[in-house]
Order: structure tokens, then sequence, then C-alpha cells
């Protein structure tokens, strides 16, 4: 074999390589946005649920109470607040890109970032413990009740 012949196998050999590198590399990056893009369609979905929880843990409790204490409000879409009394209180926003929920709350702040969880997205906090958005919802209600 000639010196040539050698060379050409290096060349196809590295093309190869370098052909095999490319393509795994495009693989990951299609595989990362579609499941950035996932994350936010989920987030979406999380959030909506938070809200429905939040409102519906307000009503519950404030018609166990027999009295309107907790005062819930949305006028924005990506952001809601909860009062107690006369306590400006609970306070859960969306981030403009969709992919992160914070909540405020006397006492307690914490932001959730979707997560992939085998097949699913979760919600996860700053200690990447998953939590659903009723769990979300209730403690943040909790630290704000302990106020009232």
């Amino acid at each position: 074999m000639s010196d040539k012949e050698d060379f050409r196998d290096w060349a196809a050999n590295a093309v190869d390589n370098l052909r095999q590198r490319r393509e795994a590399a495009q693989a990951r990056a299609q595989t990362f946005v579609a499941v950035e893009d996932l994350k936010k369609r989920r987030t979406l979905v999380l959030w909506t649920e938070l809200k429905d929880a939040l409102r519906s843990m307000c009503d519950a409790f404030n018609e166990r109470a027999e009295d309107p204490l907790l005062r819930f409000e949305s006028a924005d879409p990506n952001r809601v607040t909860v009062n107690g009394g006369s306590l400006s209180g609970l306070t859960a926003s969306l981030d403009s890109e969709g992919l992160s929920i914070s909540l405020r709350a006397p006492a307690r702040s914490e932001s959730y970032a979707p997560k992939l969880v085998g097949d699913r997205i979760a919600l996860a906090g700053g200690d990447n413990t998953e939590r659903r958005p009723d769990e979300i919802a209730a403690l943040f209600l909790d630290a704000l009740i302990r106020r009232l």
C-alpha cells in the first residue's frame, strides 16, 4: 500500500468521524430545542393550574371562614396577587419567557423552573424539589394566612 493510499484511508476515516460528530451535535441541538419548547408549553399549563389552585383555595378558605379574608386578583395573565385583610400578601408571576414561576409571600420567596423528569415536565424549586401546582399554592397561602 502506498503513502497516497494510506493518506486516502486516513482522510476517509477523518471525514467520517467529523461527519458523525457534526450529526451527533446537530441531533443534540435539535433535542435541546424540542425539550425547551416542551418545557415552555408545559410551564404555561402548570402556571394555569397554579392560578386555578390559588383561586379555588382562596374561595374554599373564605367559604369556610364565612368571611372574605383572602382576595384573589388577576388583572394580568402573567401575575396574580392574593391579599389577606389589610395585608398585601402573595404575588405569583410567570416570567416573560414562560420558563419560570416566581412566588413571594410573607417570609417566603421562591422560583420554580420546569424540569424534565423522565418523559414529563415538573416544577422544581431552588432546592430541586419537585412540586405540583396545588402544593406550591398551599405552601404560599399558608405563609400568608400565618400573618392574618
